[in-house]
This record gives structure tokens, sequence and C-alpha cells, in this order.
């Protein structure tokens, strides 16, 4: 197999922080409520069995314990509606405490992807500002949100629509920078390589993109 002694490389930017698969976490503990929350329903259904039965006195207290046991309402003190029947009075109490640390759980898991989000935001943002690359291709890629930039990166993070907006566009463009070869704007170099020997020329500053297909025609034709 002939192999031509001069090879086209592209490369992605390095950026270890946007890039992440630190995940797991995250999904070991959804699985974790979603487990929980699985039994605490069935659960909640045994003792709304047993109540429905055992208690014939019909009330408000009665009336809205089973409301609550019915919605899984893991806010709801099971303990203030007291029975006659210990097993009952002793299975609300379990169940009480086990819905406190299901809400527990909830709210770890709500404040981690909160604490994700707004991490991921503020390295999005400082990509664009260590990166000169990125930044001036911007001006490239989407003209539009270029006159938008001044403010984004100055001052604190804004939490509306446009602000939100203008992050997905930006982030299309990062995530293009680090994981993929092709050229955009100033982004990812392209250089020639030799295979015999150590040359190697690289297109530091890429102001367009090249016609691939063709130069991948002309690479055939030259074999």
């Amino acid at each position: 197999m002939k192999i031509h002694p001069i090879t086209v490389c592209r490369e992605k930017l390095q950026n270890n922080d946007f890039i992440t698969t630190n995940y797991r976490k995250k999904a070991e503990m959804l699985e974790d409520i979603i487990a929980e929350e699985e039994e605490l329903r069935n659960f909640a259904a045994e003792i709304y069995f047993e109540i429905s039965n055992k208690i014939l006195v019909r009330n408000s207290k009665r009336r809205k314990v089973l409301d609550c046991l019915k919605k899984l309402d893991l806010e709801y003190n099971y303990t203030s509606y007291v029975t006659d029947f210990d097993e009952i009075n002793t299975t609300l109490e379990q169940f009480e405490n086990r819905c406190r640390q299901l809400h527990e759980k909830k709210n770890d898991f709500s404040d981690a992807i909160e604490n994700d989000y707004l991490n991921s935001r503020n390295i999005l943002r400082n990509s664009i500002m260590d990166d000169t690359d990125i930044y001036n291709s911007i001006s490239t890629v989407n003209p539009k949100i270029y006159e938008k930039m001044k403010w984004y990166l100055e001052g604190e993070l804004r939490n509306n629509t446009e602000t939100r907006k203008l992050e997905l566009v930006l982030a299309r463009i990062v995530s293009h920078a680090f994981t993929k070869t092709s050229p955009m704007g100033w982004l990812n170099k392209v250089g020639i390589i030799g295979t015999m020997n150590p040359i190697r020329y690289e297109l530091k500053k890429n102001n367009i993109s090249l016609n691939f297909v063709l130069l991948f025609r002309m690479y055939r034709i030259s074999l």
C-alpha cells in the first residue's frame, strides 16, 4: 500500500474543563431517588389500604392523610394523624421518616444540578475570555452576536432569555472548537506533516475553511 509522503492534519483545541464526563455521581443519585420513590409509592398504597379498611370513621384528618398518601406528599406531617391502631401509628412514623430522607435526597440532587449549571456557564464564558482564537472566530461565525460580547463578558452572569439564547450559540461554537477538527473561523490548526522527514508546517490562523472534498480528490490523483 502506497503512503503519500505528505499528510494534511487538523487539530482541535484542548480544553479539559468545558468537556466533562463528571455526571456519573448525578446519575447514581437520580437512580437512587427513582428507586426510593417507587418503593415509597408502594408503601403508601399499603398504608392507604390499611387506613381505608380499618378506620371507618370519616373525618377531615382521615381524608387529608389519605389524599397525601395518594399524592405521595413528602412534606406532610403523617404522625399528626393518630389512630387507635398502634400498628398504623408506627407505620405512619416509619413512612414519614422515609419521606423526609427522600425529600433531602431530592434537594441535594437539585442543588448539585444547579451548581453544575452555574459552573458550566462560568466555564463557557472563561473559555471565550481566555482563548483569543475562539473570541476572534465569533465575528466570522456569527457577526450578530459579536456585538453582544462586551456586556456578556463583563460583570456578573445574567439569568434572562437574551443571555440564555446567546449562551446556546456560544456553546455550539466552543464545543465545535474542542470536539471537532474541521476549521471554522480562527478555530483549529491545519498543518502538513511529512511521513518520512520531520516536516511540520502549521497554518495557525485560519480565516477561511478549505474545500476538503477537492483536497481529498487532489490527494487521490497524486497517488
